[in-house]
């Protein structure tokens, strides 16, 4: 890795260090720019296009998604608590998530109910068993009750786990909920 990262230095200081960029340390998609995705190899990672991966790291796991224990049983109303938020799914389409564009939409309210309107939301599609997220960035758009977000689109673009983190910064500072769902190829 570190051989790939003085590489792309070499091409000029637009590369070196500038956030998002070819190139550039992350940890996360939203760290990268539009069309780059963060890839994560021996505890690090740096924005780059999306490449193939050996074709058998594709291979579902046999017995797919009925055999995955660290997933969420999607159900509307399923809803998940952080530090000063709860959010709960109102719709997805498709439900459940499924391979491809997924629209989804939340309620955010507060500890008391409340529900929590001018939050700035980031969706982080997230791989873990492949050290990968997507290169689709995700827009949120309030909708129109209060403290419901529209998120689309949410790419899962391939079979196995996805780690979906949507980080929340509002007036309560900020908060992540992390929403697990396994794709069947």
């Amino acid at each position: 890795m570190r051989r790939a990262i003085t590489l792309v230095c070499v091409l000029g200081p637009a590369a070196c260090g500038a956030d998002g960029v070819l190139g550039a340390p992350c940890e996360v998609g939203s760290d990268c720019d539009d069309g780059l995705m963060c890839d994560l190899h021996q505890g690090g990672g740096s924005c780059q296009q999306p490449h193939a991966e050996d074709e058998d790291e594709f291979m579902p796991v046999p017995g797919g998604c009925a055999l995955e224990t660290r997933d969420d049983d999607y159900a509307l109303g399923l809803a998940k608590a952080g530090a000063w938020a709860n959010v709960t799914f109102v719709e997805a389409t498709p439900a459940p998530p499924d391979r491809g564009d997924n629209t989804w939409v939340v309620d955010v309210h507060d500890q008391a109910g409340n529900p929590v309107e001018d939050l700035a939301i980031v969706v982080d599609p997230f791989m873990p068993d492949h050290a990968h997220g997507t290169t689709i960035r995700c827009d949120v758009t309030p909708a129109d009750v209060p403290g419901r977000y529209v998120l689309a689109p949410v790419n899962l673009f391939m079979p196995g786990l996805w780690e979906v983190t949507l980080g929340l910064e509002g007036a309560d500072g900020d908060d992540a909920i992390v929403f697990s769902f396994c794709i069947d190829p």
